[in-house]
């Protein structure tokens, strides 16, 4: 399915699972009944996510998450994120600014990364930023011992970001990126990736370096029916992933990922409807 008829279709079913009262704009143009008003500040936007976009039972954000521009439309991929995983979370440990996962998260994750994982020394985050690195924020994160899982949340962006060529961005990947790279070669095919390359494939590229060693993996999820993201994705794989590649840096879709759910007992019934049973 082309791009505009899968967000087409997508916006217009989601909007029947609302009563906005009040359309926003985007970029000046609207409204639009897909986004809830227009925020004044950041607190506002928070106000307006916690009184119509949280499931049922999903507990509110008190500013222990930084809220994208967008996360007041309806079909935003952060709270999308949040209302999947936060209810698989325990309380926000405000000292340590992270959650502990349940134990029926761990298992989850284990049986994504076809790791099995124990629930010792775990701790999760939304909108995490690895130490050390750059400035990519990750949109859940998971750690159990020395295990960590990156995870990257799609569901009508039309695409994994690319960067256009120029000097500043050859420069970041000279200084940033080229040593990441050279940390992770073993999960591709080449040991060096080219500037050229890099910035075509920009976000999976710089999310895939994440995974440095045995313990550490990137997980990105999307819709089935998403054929940009899917096919986007397994031309990366084909292209840059070497076999041990593959197994620490992988493509979920949503529904094999509820799947997965459905089958460890952990009920999403309505997350699927207001997500997922709606797309095409």
């Amino acid at each position: 399915m082309k791009y505009d008829k899968f967000r087409s279709t997508v916006l217009e079913k989601i909007v029947r699972e609302f009563d906005n009262p009040d359309p926003g704009l985007f970029r000046g143009h609207g409204p639009y009944d897909h986004i809830i008003s227009n925020p004044k500040d950041s607190k506002d936007r928070e106000r307006i996510v916690n009184e119509y976009l949280l499931l049922p039972d999903v507990p509110k954000i008190q500013g222990e998450i930084k809220l994208h521009p967008d996360a007041h439309h309806m079909n935003s991929s952060q709270i999308m994120c949040y209302n999947f995983f936060r209810p698989l979370l325990k309380e926000y440990n405000k000292n340590k600014k992270d959650y502990k996962p349940s134990d029926e998260l761990v298992d989850l994750v284990g049986k994504i990364i076809d790791t099995p994982l124990e629930n010792k020394n775990s701790s999760c985050k939304f909108e995490y930023i690895q130490p050390n690195t750059d400035t990519t924020n990750f949109d859940f994160y998971l750690k159990c011992s020395d295990v960590e899982v990156f995870f990257e949340i799609k569901y009508t962006e039309k695409e994994f970001a690319k960067k256009k060529v120029t000097p500043d961005s050859e420069l970041q990947y000279e200084k940033v990126y080229k040593p990441m790279i050279s940390k992770a070669e073993h999960i591709f095919k080449d040991k060096t990736i080219s500037a050229s390359d890099f910035l075509k494939n920009f976000q999976l590229l710089r999310n895939a370096i994440r995974a440095i060693d045995n313990n550490k993996y990137v997980v990105f999820i999307c819709p089935r029916a998403h054929d940009n993201l899917v096919n986007q994705y397994n031309k990366f794989k084909e292209q840059f992933l070497s076999p041990k590649g593959e197994e620490h840096v992988k493509l979920v879709t949503w529904e094999s990922l509820l799947t997965a759910a459905e089958n460890i007992l952990i009920s999403q019934g309505e997350f699927c409807k207001r997500y997922i049973s709606i797309l095409p």
